[in-house]
C-alpha cells in the first residue's frame, strides 16, 4: 500500500519535470517557467507610457532628472528615500529621459520582486512556488501599482531577497547570507518608511522563534542561527530608532533648528555606539564586515554621493519622524476597514488562498499530518526543510493586517506591502494541495464532468435566486418580458436539477475529499479569471480613471492631452520663435516633469503674478480668481481636470446591516454590481465628484491661428478685436491707505460697504465686525458704533452704508434683512424691513432678503438693492416705500443679483446686475435707459459682489471683486481706465468691493480681502 502511494506521489510530481516533447530536455517546469515570465514582463514593461503622470510620479521622475543635469538632489522626508532618484538618474544616463524610460527601473524592480519567488522553492515547494509566481505575477495591485515611479517596490525587493537569505542561514548559516541581508536592508531603508515596518516585523518574528527554539533546546543562543539574524537585524537598525527615543522625551525628531540639532547628533551617536558595542560583541568580523556594506549604502545615498552633509540627519532621523507625525495627520482619512475593501475588490483570490492556508496549517499541525504524497525529488533531502517559512509568513500577513490597520495614512499603494505575503502563502497552500492530490485518479472518477457541472449548477442557482427575488417575480402576468421571466426561472430549476442529479452521481465516485479538490479548483479556475480581468481593466483600459479604487490623487488624462496639445501648438505656430509657457503651484505636478526640457518656461504664484508675456498660462482655481484681470480678455480660456480621486461615498459608512439591506434591494445590488464589475457610477466621469482642476489660457492672437482649438475663435488668419481692457490698463498707486485685520478700533475684517459724507469722512460697513467705522479723509479713526445682533443698532453682516446730505448714515443691514438709518454721531433713527423672498417677482414692498447696498439721491430718497429679491426699491428718508422696479430675468429693467448702486447728478441710478454681467441705468423716475456690458462679474460666488460710484462727470467705476481691479466707464459703458491686480501693495487689491468719490474726486476703495481702505487720486 505504501508503494503504492509514492508511485501515486512519484507521478504526480513527475508531471514538472515530463520533457514537453520526446527527446526534449525542455520540460513543463521550464515552460510553466518561461510563461509565468513572458506574462510578467509583458504586464510590467508592455505599454508604460499608457498613463498620464501623477503628482508624486512628476515630483519623482523629475527630481531623478535635475539630479542627472547637474541641478542637485537633497533629501526630503517627505518625498521619501533617496534610493529611487539616484536609481531614475542611472537609467536616465543609459536610456534616455521621457514618460517610458521614468518607469523603466520601477518596472524591473517589480519584475525582480516575483522573480524572487524562485529561489524559495526549496520552503514553499516547486509547484508552490510557481504558483505564488503566477499570483503575483496576475495581481491587479502588484501588475498595477508595479509600474508606478513610487517607492513602495524599492521596498519590496530588498524584503524579499531577505526573506531568501533568512532561509538560507537557517539552513547551512553561511555568513555570505548575513552581508546580502545587510545590503538589503541598507537599500530597504533608503527606499521608504515601509522598511521600518518590514524590519519590526522580521525582527519581532524572529526574537519569537529564537525564544521558542530556546525554550525547546535550551542550548546557549550563540549557537541558535536565529540569534545572528536577530543581532544583526537589530545592531544595524538600532541607530534609526533614534527618532522613538527623542519622541519618548519630547523633543522633535526633525527639528534641524540650531537648538535641536545637537540634541539630534548626540541621541544619534549614542545609539551608533550602542549598535556598534553589541555588534563587536555579537561577532567582530562578522558585525564589521556587514556594517562596511551597509552604513557606505546608506551614507552615500542619503548624502547625495557625498554632497550634503544634512542628509544625515533627516535620513537617520527624518525618516521615521516624518512617518510617525504623518500617522496623526492621518493623510487619505480613510475607514479602518479601506484595505480590506480593497482586498475584496482586487486580490479575492490571494486572500482566499491565504485564508484556506491557515486552516490547513493548523489543521495538519504544520502540515506533518499531510499525505506521504508529497515526496520531494530525488536529489533533495528526505526531510522537509527545517525553516520556518509558514509560520513566517502566516506572521507577516498577521502583523501587516494589525499594522495597516493601525496606521493614519492609508493609501492604494500599500497594497503592495499587504499583497506580497499573501501571495507567497497562497501559493504555498496551492502547491502542498497539488502535491497530495492524484489528480489522473480523479479524473478516472469524474473529476472532468464535475469541473463543468458545478460551475453549471451554481450559475443555474444565481439566475434561478436572481428571478425569484428580483423587482419582477415570475408568474407574474402575460406580458412578454413577465413571459420571458418565467420561462428563464423554469430553465434555470431544469439545469440546477439535472446538474445535481449529475453532480450527486459523481459525487459518490469522488468521495468528500474528491469534491473539495474540484471544488477549490473550479473556484481557483474562476477567480483567475475574475482577477486577471480586473488587472487588465486597471492596468491597460482605466490606468487614467477615478472609477478603480486603485487610482487614488491620480492625474488625469486632461494633463497629458494639455502636453501633447502644447507640443503641437509649439511646432505649428511659433517657428524660430519658442512657445512661452507659464505655469502655476497649483498645476506644477506634473507640468514641471512635462515642460522640463523647454527654456522659455516660467513658474508663478498667485502672489508674485505672472511676469513677461506668456503665450500659454497653466493655472490652478485658487489663483485663477487673483489672476482674472491678468488674463481675461487677451486669453482664451479651456477648463480641464488635473487630479481626481476615487468616489468614496461607495465604501464610506458601510456596516453589515447596510450590506445586508442592499443585497436585499434590487436596485442597490444593481449599483453594486455596475461598480464592482464593470467600475460603472451612476455619474460620469465628466462630472466626477471629488477632482481639482486647472485652466489653460492660450492667447487670442495664437488661438486665431488654430483652427481647431474650439470654437471660441473664429478660424484662421481671422483677427480678434483689440482687448479694449487691456488697452485702457493704467498703473496706479494709492495716495493712502489705512486699516489692518482685527477687531480694535480702526480695524477691520472683510469690509464690504464704504461712503464718503459731504465733510469728506468716510464711512465703513465692517461687516463681518457687525460694525460701522467712520474715519477722516486722511484715515485717522474717528468713532465706530454697532455690534453683532438683531436690535436696533446692532447688526448682523452689513454690506452697504449710504450718507445723505444732513449726515444722516443708512445701513443695508444684509442677513437682518433691514435698512436702519442713524443721526452723524450713529443714534439709532429708524429701521424698515423685515425677510421675506417675492421669488424674484415684485410683490410685497416690506419684504426685504438680503439687501447688499444702499445709496442716497439728490432729493433724499434712498434707492435699495433687494438682492434676494433681484428688485430695485425707493423710499422716502423714513421708509416709506414709493417704487419698485426689477424682477428676476435678463430682460432690460430686470435684475439677476443685483448688488452695488449709485446715483449720478441728474438724478439717474446705475445697478450692478451682477450676475447678467452688465450695468443698467434707469432715470430719476426708475424707467429702464440703457445698459452695458461688463468683464469680471463671471463667477457666482459669494466674493463676486461689486460695487458702483459716480464722479463729477458722471463717469462710472465699477469694483471687479474676482479680478481685484477697479474699471473706469464713461456713462455710456465705454472702457476708458482699468487698474489693479493681485496683491497688498498700494497698486494691488484683494478682493475689492465697495467703491466711494469724494467731492474733489478722490476714489476710495474697500480693499475688502486686505482688510483695508485705498484712497487713489482723481483718474484723469
Amino acid at each position: 500500500m505504501e508503494s503504492m502511494k509514492q508511485d501515486q506521489a512519484n507521478a504526480i510530481l513527475s508531471f514538472l519535470d515530463r520533457p514537453l516533447f520526446s527527446g526534449s530536455r525542455i520540460n513543463w517546469q521550464v515552460v510553466i517557467l518561461c510563461l509565468i515570465v513572458l506574462a510578467l514582463v509583458f504586464t510590467r514593461l508592455g505599454d508604460l507610457g499608457n498613463r498620464a503622470y501623477s503628482h508624486d510620479e512628476s515630483t519623482h521622475a523629475w527630481e531623478a532628472w535635475k539630479l542627472l543635469t547637474g541641478q542637485g538632489y537633497r533629501h526630503d522626508p517627505v518625498y521619501h528615500g533617496p534610493f529611487l532618484y539616484h536609481l531614475n538618474a542611472f537609467v536616465y544616463f543609459l536610456l534616455g529621459v521621457n514618460d517610458v524610460t521614468a518607469r523603466v527601473g520601477a518596472a524591473l524592480f517589480a519584475v525582480a520582486a516575483v522573480l524572487l519567488v524562485w529561489p524559495l522553492r526549496r520552503w514553499l515547494g516547486r509547484a508552490g512556488a510557481l504558483a505564488a509566481m503566477f499570483l503575483l505575477t496576475i495581481s491587479p495591485t502588484m501588475m498595477y501599482r508595479g509600474r508606478f515611479l513610487r517607492h513602495d517596490i524599492f521596498v519590496i525587493v530588498p524584503a524579499m531577497v531577505m526573506v531568501v537569505c533568512f532561509l538560507h542561514y537557517l539552513e547551512d548559516r553561511k555568513e555570505q547570507w548575513l552581508y546580502i541581508i545587510a545590503a538589503a536592508l541598507a537599500v530597504g531603508f533608503c527606499g521608504k518608511a515601509n522598511a521600518y515596518i518590514y524590519g519590526a516585523i522580521f525582527g519581532s518574528f524572529w526574537a519569537l522563534y529564537l525564544l521558542v527554539q530556546w525554550m525547546r533546546t535550551r542550548r546557549p543562543l550563540r549557537e541558535l542561527p536565529a540569534f545572528d539574524l536577530v543581532m544583526l537585524l537589530g545592531t544595524l537598525a538600532l541607530p534609526l530608532v533614534s527618532p522613538v527615543l527623542l519622541k519618548v522625551l519630547k523633543f522633535n525628531p526633525t527639528d534641524y533648528s540650531p537648538a535641536g540639532l545637537p540634541r539630534i547628533r548626540i541621541t544619534l551617536l549614542v545609539m551608533l555606539a550602542m549598535s556598534a558595542v553589541l555588534g563587536i560583541w555579537w561577532k567582530r568580523k562578522v558585525w564589521l564586515i556587514s556594517a562596511g556594506i551597509y552604513y557606505p549604502i546608506f551614507i552615500l545615498l542619503y548624502t547625495t554621493l557625498l554632497t550634503n552633509a544634512r542628509g544625515l540627519e533627516s535620513g537617520f532621523m527624518g525618516m521615521l519622524g516624518y512617518w510617525l507625525a504623518q500617522q496623526g495627520v492621518a493623510r487619505g482619512g480613510q475607514p479602518p476597514y479601506y484595505y480590506v475593501f480593497l482586498l475584496t475588490v482586487y486580490e479575492f483570490l490571494p486572500v482566499l488562498l491565504s485564508g484556506l492556508a491557515a486552516l490547513y496549517y493548523l489543521v495538519t499541525r504544520g502540515g506533518k499530518k499531510r499525505l506521504e504524497t508529497s515526496a520531494r525529488r530525488k536529489e533533495q533531502p528526505a526531510e522537509p526543510p527545517s525553516a520556518p517559512v509558514v509560520p513566517l509568513l502566516l506572521y507577516w500577513v498577521l502583523m501587516n493586517a494589525i499594522i495597516f490597520t493601525w496606521t493614519g495614512e492609508k493609501m492604494p499603494w500599500q497594497m503592495l506591502h499587504l499583497v506580497l505575503p499573501l501571495g507567497l502563502l497562497g501559493g504555498w497552500f496551492f502547491g502542498q494541495v497539488w502535491e497530495s492530490t492524484d489528480w489522473r485518479r480523479l479524473l478516472q472518477r469524474g473529476a472532468a464532468q464535475a469541473l463543468v457541472l458545478l460551475p453549471v449548477g451554481l450559475f443555474s442557482l444565481l439566475v434561478l435566486m436572481g428571478t425569484t427575488w428580483g423587482a419582477a417575480r415570475p408568474f407574474g402576468g402575460m406580458a412578454l418580458d413577465q413571459l420571458r421571466r418565467t420561462l428563464l426561472w423554469l430553465l434555470s430549476l431544469v439545469l440546477l436539477l439535472i446538474a445535481v442529479g449529475f453532480m450527486y452521481r459523481y459525487g459518490r465516485r469522488l468521495g468528500f475529499g474528491g469534491w473539495r479538490r474540484v471544488v477549490l479548483a473550479v473556484l481557483f479556475v474562476a477567480l483567475t479569471a475574475a482577477t486577471v480581468r480586473f488587472a487588465w481593466m486597471v492596468t491597460f483600459i482605466n490606468p487614467n480613471y477615478a472609477t478603480e479604487f486603485l487610482v487614488f490623487a491620480a492625474a488625469t488624462p486632461d494633463t497629458a492631452m494639455v502636453r501633447d496639445e502644447l507640443e503641437e501648438m509649439s511646432r505649428r505656430l511659433i517657428g524660430s520663435e519658442q512657445l512661452r509657457i507659464a505655469y502655476d503651484n497649483e498645476s506644477q505636478q506634473p507640468f514641471f516633469w512635462y515642460l522640463r526640457d523647454r527654456d522659455a518656461v516660467t513658474f508663478f504664484t498667485g502672489d508674485s503674478g505672472l511676469s513677461g508675456d506668456p503665450h500659454v498660462v497653466i493655472i490652478g482655481p485658487e489663483n485663477e480668481g487673483k489672476m482674472k484681470s491678468q488674463l481675461t480678455g487677451r486669453y482664451l480660456r479651456r477648463d480641464y481636470r488635473l487630479i481626481w480621486w476615487p468616489d468614496e461615498s461607495v465604501y464610506r459608512n458601510l456596516t453589515p446591516s447596510k450590506l445586508w439591506s442592499d443585497l436585499r434591494d434590487p436596485a442597490r445590488r444593481k449599483y453594486w454590481w455596475d461598480i464592482l464589475w464593470f467600475r460603472k457610477y451612476p455619474q460620469s466621469t465628466t462630472a466626477w465628484p471629488l477632482v481639482h482642476k486647472f485652466a489653460l489660457y492660450v492667447r487670442r492672437d495664437i488661438a486665431t491661428q488654430l483652427w481647431d482649438l474650439g470654437s471660441e475663435v473664429a478660424g484662421p488668419g481671422i483677427e480678434l478685436p483689440e482687448d479694449e481692457y487691456e488697452k485702457a490698463r493704467v498703473q496706479v498707486t494709492a495716495l493712502t491707505s489705512w486699516g489692518s485685520y482685527g477687531s480694535g478700533p480702526g480695524q477691520m475684517d472683510d469690509p464690504k460697504g464704504i461712503a464718503v459724507d459731504g465733510a469728506g469722512n468716510v464711512y465703513v460697513a465692517d461687516s463681518y465686525n457687525h460694525r460701522v467705522l467712520v474715519f477722516d479723509e486722511q484715515g485717522d479713526f474717528l468713532r465706530q458704533w454697532g455690534s453683532q445682533g438683531n436690535a436696533p443698532g446692532q447688526f448682523q453682516e452689513p454690506w452697504g452704508i449710504a450718507v445723505d446730505g444732513e449726515g444722516n448714515v443708512y445701513v443695508a443691514d444684509t442677513w437682518n434683512h433691514r435698512i436702519q438709518k442713524f443721526d452723524v454721531l450713529g443714534r439709532f433713527l429708524v429701521q424698515w424691513g423685515v425677510f421675506g423672498d417675492t421669488t424674484g417677482v415684485l410683490g410685497d414692498t416690506e419684504m426685504l432678503y438680503g439687501p447688499r447696498d444702499v445709496v442716497v439721491d439728490g432729493e433724499g430718497n434712498v434707492l435699495v438693492s433687494d438682492t434676494g429679491n433681484k428688485r430695485l426699491l425707493k423710499f422716502t428718508s423714513e421708509g416709506r416705500f414709493t417704487r419698485q422696479v426689477g424682477g428676476a430675468g435678463s430682460l432690460n429693467g430686470q435684475f439677476r443679483e443685483p448688488v452695488g448702486l449709485a446715483v449720478d447728478g441728474a438724478g439717474n441710478v446705475y445697478v450692478a446686475d451682477t450676475w447678467n454681467q452688465r450695468v443698467q441705468k434707469f432715470d430719476a423716475t426708475l424707467n429702464f435707459v440703457s445698459q452695458w456690458p461688463v468683464v469680471g462679474w463671471e463667477g457666482e460666488g459669494v466674493t463676486n459682489k461689486p460695487y458702483l460710484a459716480v464722479d463729477s462727470g458722471e463717469n462710472v467705476y465699477v469694483t471687479g471683486p474676482d479680478y481685484h481691479w477697479v474699471v473706469k466707464y464713461d456713462g455710456s459703458g465705454k472702457v476708458l481706465a482699468v487698474w489693479g491686480q493681485y496683491g497688498a501693495d498700494p497698486s494691488s487689491m484683494n478682493m475689492p468691493s465697495g467703491i466711494a468719490i469724494d467731492g474733489a474726486d478722490n476714489i476710495y476703495v474697500l480693499d475688502s480681502a486686505n482688510h483695508r481702505v485705498l484712497k487713489f487720486a482723481p483718474l484723469q
